[in-house]
């Protein structure tokens, strides 16, 4: 009996590896610590970072937690223009994010145009929708 590796999990790990790849190339540098075990509704963290006067790398300790999705078909994904789309996302997913208490940022990756999205939670906004949640 073979393994089989669905096509999802790959498109996952190009959207892990493309905003690990936005991380080491950000000005400044963004330190990203993807969550080892128990991913359940945050992939990672990012801690920021700053410059020094004598031009050294310094952390700030000033922490973000991060949530990658990543679509090659557009699940998530309602409506879409030139501009900007709307992202859906399970109830349960953002109430998470919301409860969490460090700020999270959601991170949005197209396989098809192989770019990055992000935004962050924002927990006083109202949900959109009924039984999805926007």
């Amino acid at each position: 009996m073979t393994k089989i590796v669905r096509e999802t999990h790959i498109t996952g790990e190009k959207g892990v590896a493309k905003f690990n790849s936005f991380c080491v190339n950000h000005i400044p540098y963004l330190i990203w610590r993807e969550e080892a075990k128990n991913d359940f509704g945050i992939d990672g963290e990012v801690e920021l970072t700053k410059k020094t006067e004598n031009g050294k790398t310094e952390a700030t300790a000033n922490v973000l937690k991060v949530q990658i999705k990543s679509t090659k078909t557009g699940s998530y994904i309602g409506k879409e223009d030139e501009d900007s789309f709307e992202f859906i996302a399970k109830d349960h997913d953002i109430n998470y994010w919301r409860s969490h208490h460090l700020p999270v940022i959601l991170v949005v990756y197209f396989e098809s145009s192989d770019k990055l999205y992000a935004k962050t939670v924002d927990k006083n906004q109202a949900l959109v929708g009924n039984k999805k949640s926007h």
